[in-house]
C-alpha cells in the first residue's frame, strides 16, 4: 500500500518558515503581545506543546492502532497557556523548532498502514502539522507588524 506523503512535504516547508521566523526574533519580538494575553514566545510554546502531543499520539498509534483521541482543546490550551508563560522566551523558541523537527520526523517515518488509518479516522491534522504551524506563524507575523 502506497501512502500519501504530501503532508510531509507541507510540514517541511512550514518548518523552514518557522526556522526563518525564530532565527530573526529578538528578545523584544519574543515579548511582543499577540492579544488574549499571549506573546510571541507563548505562541511558540503552544506550537511546541501541540507538536509534541501529536508526536506522542502517533507513536502510540503505531504501537496500538489508531483510536479516537479524547480531549478538549480549549481546556488543554488554557493549561498550556499557564505553562507557556513560565517558559523563558528563548527557550520557547528553541522548543518550537525541536518539537516541529521531532513530529515531522515521526510523520515522515510512519508506516503506510498507520497513515491510512489516521486518514480514515479523519485525523489528518495529526499528520498535517503545517496547517497549525502556518496559522501561528501568520499570527506572529501580524503581531510583529503591529496588526
Amino acid at each position: 500500500m502506497e501512502a500519501n506523503r504530501t503532508h510531509a512535504e507541507e510540514n517541511a516547508a512550514e518548518l523552514q518558515q518557522l526556522r526563518a521566523l525564530v532565527a530573526r526574533l529578538s528578545a523584544a519580538d519574543l515579548a511582543c503581545p499577540l492579544g488574549g494575553g499571549w506573546t510571541v514566545a507563548m505562541a511558540l510554546a503552544h506550537l511546541a506543546f501541540w507538536d509534541r502531543r501529536r508526536q506522542g499520539q502517533m507513536q502510540q498509534w503505531t504501537r496500538t492502532g489508531v483510536e479516537p483521541v479524547a480531549g478538549d482543546s480549549g481546556s488543554i490550551n488554557a493549561a498550556v497557556e499557564v505553562l507557556a508563560a513560565a517558559i523563558p522566551p528563548q527557550g520557547a523558541a528553541s522548543l518550537a523548532i525541536e518539537a516541529a523537527e521531532a513530529v515531522d520526523g515521526e510523520v515522515a517515518q510512519l508506516p503506510a498502514e498507520v497513515i491510512a488509518a489516521i486518514e480514515c479516522a479523519g485525523a489528518v491534522s495529526m499528520l498535517r502539522r503545517a496547517t497549525h504551524r502556518r496559522e501561528h506563524i501568520e499570527q506572529i507575523e501580524r503581531g510583529l507588524r503591529g496588526g
